[in-house]
């Protein structure tokens, strides 16, 4: 249990009291089987064609093609806020895990070219990796890449390879992912503080809907299945991100450990930021309780209406 509410940032008031911890465990294992199924609750494998194809943050921020020329995080920024890479916006290192994984199943033993849509994300990728230059060659250095392609193997069961004049050669893609640049422990520090500091208001939220888990529906379509807190305008970190670009307090960087979930609070010394974040999520956060299906459409109109302003 204490494992589960930390993984969810669940506030440790209610971890206590028998009727509140039984509800409090239904949610979280409804949200457990959800984060399973789809490794965020951005969206799941219905939505990975058009999840995050666009270098244009949902949330509109226009400073997406010069963070992906930095190494893919906003300069000034956080990595919880987003990353760019080759064109697709991701929120989080395991957002962009779970897009790779779906890559690699639907372009097994597929040629993939620079005429090909995903390989703009491939070289981008490719790029990336911490031996890039070296055993790696990052595009377009010599040898140049020409394709890139998804194998079987038997001990990671796909994998992905680039091609060039010496044949097939494998990389991995974690390797890619899990840059310095992107969860650097400050930053990883600051979104587990602002997460634990608005828990408490997604929760009530949620529980304001209906006392009984099982009467609640999901606002859009009915559904009682996988119920989740989706926040507009384009998602908690776009919310996150137009605080801190908006506010004239300087961010955090020391934190206390929640005693019972052990993640990163904000200290004493920080209250003031911590209100002002609270005070502008509640302002500026319109919440809904939607289910998985609804979650993921929420997420792919917002990334599509972002492209669209972007190209007009």
């Amino acid at each position: 249990m204490r494992r589960l509410c930390t993984l969810f940032r669940l506030p440790p008031s209610l971890m206590w009291g028998s009727k509140a911890s039984r509800d409090l465990r239904q949610d979280v294992e409804e949200g457990l089987a959800d984060a399973l199924e789809s490794l965020t609750l951005r969206g799941g494998a219905a939505a990975s064609s058009s999840r995050r194809h666009q270098a244009a943050h949902p949330g509109g921020r226009a400073d997406s093609q010069a963070a992906e020329a930095a190494g893919g995080l906003k300069a000034g920024g956080s990595a919880w806020l987003g990353f760019a890479i080759g064109g697709c916006w991701f929120d989080s290192v395991a957002e962009a895990r779970e897009y790779v994984n779906q890559l690699k199943e639907r372009r097994l033993d597929q040629l993939i070219t620079p005429s090909d849509p995903d390989w703009p994300f491939l070289s981008a990728l490719l790029a990336r990796h911490p031996r890039a230059g070296a055993a790696v060659q990052p595009v377009p250095r010599s040898p140049p890449v020409t394709a890139f392609v998804v194998r079987r193997h038997r001990s990671v069961q796909t994998e992905l390879r680039y091609i060039d004049d010496r044949g097939e050669i494998d990389f991995s893609a974690l390797k890619c992912l899990r840059g310095d640049s992107l969860e650097a422990d400050l930053q990883r520090r600051l979104k587990s503080a602002m997460a634990e500091a608005v828990a408490d208001q997604l929760h009530a939220f949620k529980s304001s809907k209906h006392k009984s888990r099982s009467k609640r529906r999901c606002d859009l379509c009915g559904a009682k299945q996988g119920l989740g807190v989706d926040c507009q305008p384009g998602g908690r970190p776009a919310i996150a991100a137009a605080f801190l670009s908006s506010t004239q307090l300087t961010a955090p960087e020391e934190f206390h450990s929640n005693p019972v979930t052990h993640a990163p609070i904000f200290t004493p010394a920080d209250q003031e930021f911590a209100d002002a974040w609270r005070a502008y999520f509640t302002q500026h956060a319109r919440l809904r309780l939607l289910c998985q299906a609804c979650r993921s459409a929420s997420v792919s109109e917002r990334a599509q209406a972002a492209a669209a302003a972007a190209q007009g």
